[in-house]
């Protein structure tokens, strides 16, 4: 007899829209499963860089690269926007029947990207989620040699995507501010995350930055963020994917942004600390949000009573 197999992707949208809402619900099923089925495998296909959001939780990991993807098509919610709707049923089908032949599929998950299904965020239900994310082993490994430290880790989130309207435009002035600050750089590290392609890095090069870390066959730049929220103070980043990981995670946040009750309260289901600035136009000054992060930082220092 086969072996049992939940199936789950692809899921062709944003970053926060498969880790924080499709990835929760796949683990809740497998453990369903299991209980009704005994033991049940899970067989993830998903974007190579995405591998590390199921990671040690899946049995089999499959990596998909989808041409033109934000570059022709956008991530938009579940969907990669303009890409046909035909080849996204495709690429489900061809899954499917792949794995029918070897194991007995008790499951397949995916997003409905149907008419206005692709921005319904309670498409999975919000009471059949486990927030369990385990990078596979290697991420820890490469982190744990990168930072050999033992200060405090700030984690900065600076997402700079293309097409996007809300990129902030302050994140050099960020990066001097923090770098011209004894107090800061004597007390913190300071390490910068987010996608090669999406992201800001510090022209000057004087913070730790994911994206120098030179990946092995089973690692991935989400399985090193995920590894570093979990040992990280505080993360730092206008409304995006990585600070609503973070609140996941139980990590606290400083973000800025224009939806104040989407991120701090819905978004936020562990009620993890969080300071929100309001910022309509994606324009706060940098010198306001080191400002915050100081203050927070400072109290942190008061409260567990460090120098």
């Amino acid at each position: 007899m086969n072996q049992n197999a939940l199936l789950a992707g692809f899921c062709g949208g944003e970053l926060y829209w498969e880790v924080g809402r499709f990835a929760p619900y796949v683990f809740w099923k497998k453990r369903e499963l299991q209980k009704k089925y005994g033991d049940v495998i899970l067989v993830c296909l998903t974007r190579k860089d995405r591998l590390d959001i199921y990671g040690q939780s899946a049995e089999v990991l499959v990596p998909i690269e989808i041409e033109g993807d934000e570059t022709e098509y956008r991530q938009d919610c579940f969907r990669l926007k303009d890409f046909p709707e035909e080849n996204y049923e495709l690429i489900q089908n061809n899954f499917h029947s792949y794995y029918k032949a070897s194991f007995n599929v008790v499951g397949h998950l995916y997003p409905n990207i149907e008419h206005r299904q692709f921005n319904n965020r309670r498409q999975f239900p919000r009471d059949q989620v486990l927030y369990d994310y385990f990078p596979r082993s290697e991420n820890k490994f490469l982190l744990d040699n990168y930072l050999q430290t033992e200060k405090p880790i700030v984690t900065l989130a600076p997402r700079f995507r293309q097409k996007m309207s809300r990129n902030w435009d302050g994140w050099q002035d960020f990066y001097n501010y923090i770098s011209s600050s004894n107090y800061l750089m004597d007390s913190f590290v300071f390490v910068i995350c987010g996608k090669e392609s999406s992201y800001v890095p510090d022209k000057k090069g004087r913070f730790y930055d994911i994206n120098k870390v030179t990946l092995g066959e089973n690692s991935s730049t989400i399985g090193l963020t995920i590894e570093l929220l979990k040992r990280s103070i505080l993360t730092v980043g206008s409304q995006s994917g990585i600070p609503n990981v973070s609140l996941l995670l139980g990590t606290e946040v400083l973000e800025w942004g224009d939806q104040r009750s989407e991120h701090v309260v819905s978004y936020n289901v562990k009620k993890t600390p969080i300071t929100f600035i309001d910022d309509l136009n994606y324009k706060v000054p940098a010198r306001q949000v080191l400002e915050n992060m100081t203050r927070i930082l400072r109290k942190k220092e008061t409260k567990h009573g460090q120098k």
